[in-house]
């Protein structure tokens, strides 16, 4: 479905200030590795909309945004506590929402990956 190959190469020569931004820890490598390549796609094209070499409309863009963020916090949050990211239904209620311990942490993570992201092509 993606030009995955493409995709590694863009990252491959993406400056390590700007990969440090996006992966937010220090092996840039692995981080990159371990997304699936849906997630890749989806930095590849925020990335790519920022710098105005692709068109999304701002609404789109924000989607996209999102979508990101919230992936990169679960990731984030499934690392912190050791599990997978399938099985971060077991620290929600039987609604699929966080625990409120939980919550909070994925807010800050999301608020941070958010700023972190943002922050790659401001001036």
């Amino acid at each position: 479905m993606y030009n995955t190959r493409f995709i590694n190469k863009w990252w491959s020569e993406l400056g390590k200030d700007i990969k440090l931004l996006i992966a937010m820890e220090d092996d840039v490598e692995t981080f990159w590795s371990n997304l699936s390549e849906d997630i890749q796609h989806c930095i590849y094209i925020w990335t790519q909309t920022r710098l105005g070499k692709t068109n999304l409309e701002e609404d789109e863009l924000q989607s996209l945004l999102t979508k990101l963020v919230c992936d990169l916090a679960d990731i984030k949050l499934a690392a912190e506590y050791n599990i997978s990211v399938d099985e971060l239904d077991t620290l929600a209620d039987e609604d699929c929402a966080y625990l409120e311990e939980y919550q909070d942490k994925f807010n800050k993570l999301y608020d941070d990956i958010e700023n972190s992201l943002l922050s790659i092509f401001t001036s």
